[in-house]
């Protein structure tokens, strides 16, 4: 099923794998993040595929001449900057041409001896090579990325010990990126980099490191491997969050892997790890580590919401004081929303059906709206006419149950919970058909079944959009 991660709080989290650090223009992390995102979008590459096949006029190769960095990445600069022909059949040629020549540049500039700057802006030309080549249909490219990983571990391993302090969280992040490709290949050596980050007292960019050593070690580790490692990296980096101004670099790492917890299978650590780092991170100081936390500590209660009692208190879009004690004895589909959310419009339909259908019988919906614009969520319940309740919060400063969206750490949307008749949070997954299978094992059967707007609700099947 199709969700949208909410933006800030997804970067947030690094829910998307990992988040460019420092502000260094186009960094080697920020170009692999766009080659995966180019790879995940078919319309670009069904297009380059057709001009493929429509074979497009021949392109000489473009030749890098032999030179220093200076020389060579001045070249690099100039064919980048250098727009591509009008004709699409030539624009693709030539793609594949300036690719070519930043891939074979970047290897020219690797044979020497390279400062940490000047090998960061290497990799950063090898990572646009494999983009523009991506983008002109070549997926050829793809297999320059295990020897970019080897030598990205292997420039770290080489730099570790002389970095300068501003150096090493470049250094690091090789490491980050060297793992996120090769995978298992690379963590013996990234491990080995981990520990001596430890030794030098780089708590934060060891834990950086360790974040995406544990998702791969999850494919081979035991169930109690693993969860022996989680507690100890969380227990690490509680400690690290404890001090007043805890590095960003463990900050990152933290909220990074606690975005992966769930899909490790650790829900019921997620849901601890989630509240305790957050209510620490929310005393700081400094107010944006501080909305984080609260945020943090939200999902943390939301993640501990099943078989407990769910509390809504807020407004709703006319004006009138919500009553939540009013749905006791009755079974309540919750759901976070937003006007401008595709799948949360798309999933109308099937609650619209399953309203109809079982709300005789005790079943009500409420909505809480995470819309910003005022009028366009007025536009939409005009057009839609939706018989439930709908709560939108418009106080800035409102907090706790008063501000739903922030007290449950809703980071995704459509986010949705089913609430039996004590007001008691029974599951998140009811959505599409699990809806009504759900309603007719806690109602009984419906007397009619109307299929019709089912078929027009997204079927359970994982889609494309976020997770939480």
């Amino acid at each position: 099923m199709k969700r949208l991660v909410l933006g800030s709080v997804a970067v947030a989290l690094g829910l998307m794998g990992w988040i460019s650090f420092h502000c260094r223009p186009v960094s080697a992390v920020e170009q692999s993040n766009a080659s995966e995102a180019d790879a995940k979008q078919p319309v670009k590459q069904s297009n380059a595929s057709e001009a493929d096949t429509e074979q497009p006029a021949a392109q000489e190769p473009i030749q890098v001449p032999e030179g220093d960095f200076a020389e060579i990445t001045a070249f690099l600069d100039k064919l980048a900057r250098q727009p591509a022909p009008t004709d699409p059949q030539e624009a693709v040629a030539f793609r594949k041409s300036q690719a070519a020549a930043m891939l074979s540049g970047a290897d020219k500039l690797l044979s020497q001896k390279l400062s940490v700057a000047q090998a960061d802006e290497t990799f950063q030309w090898k990572f646009r090579g494999i983009l523009f080549g991506l983008q002109s249909g070549d997926t050829s490219v793809r297999q320059e990325l295990p020897q970019l990983a080897e030598e990205l571990i292997a420039r770290a391993s080489e730099n570790l010990g002389s970095a300068t302090e501003d150096e090493l969280p470049i250094v690091v992040q090789w490491a980050v990126m060297a793992v996120r490709i090769a995978g298992p290949a690379a963590v013996e050596k990234a491990q080995d980099l981990s520990a001596k980050l430890r030794e030098k007292q780089k708590a934060g960019l060891s834990l950086q490191l360790e974040a995406v050593l544990l998702p791969v070690l999850s494919r081979s580790d035991t169930r109690e491997e693993l969860a022996q490692r989680l507690e100890k990296f969380f227990a690490d980096a509680k400690t690290a969050l404890s001090q007043e101004s805890p590095e960003y670099e463990t900050v990152q790492a933290v909220t990074s892997l606690l975005g992966q917890l769930e899909g490790l299978g650790f829900d019921e650590a997620a849901g601890r790890h989630y509240k305790e780092i957050g209510e620490s991170l929310a005393k700081s100081s400094d107010e944006q580590l501080a909305r984080l936390g609260r945020r943090l500590a939200g999902v943390g209660r939301r993640l501990s919401l099943v078989g407990n009692p769910l509390e809504l208190v807020g407004k709703t879009v006319d004006g009138k004081d919500f009553d939540w004690s009013q749905y006791r004895g009755k079974v309540v589909l919750v759901d976070f929303f937003a006007t401008w959310c595709a799948p949360c419009r798309a999933e109308v339909p099937n609650v619209k059906k399953n309203y109809d259908l079982y709300h005789d019988k005790g079943f009500d919906v409420v909505a809480i709206s995470l819309d910003q614009d005022r009028q366009a969520l007025e536009s939409y319940l005009e057009e839609t006419k939706l018989p439930w309740p709908v709560l939108h919060n418009e106080d800035p400063e409102a907090s706790g149950p008063a501000n739903p969206a922030d007290y449950y750490g809703i980071v995704a949307i459509p986010t949705v919970m089913l609430v039996d008749k004590d007001g008691k949070v029974l599951t998140f997954d009811a959505r599409g058909p699990q809806l009504g299978e759900r309603l007719a094992q806690l109602l009984g059967p419906a007397e009619k079944a109307d299929d019709s707007a089912a078929s027009e609700s997204p079927d359970s099947s994982p889609g494309e959009g976020g997770e939480e």
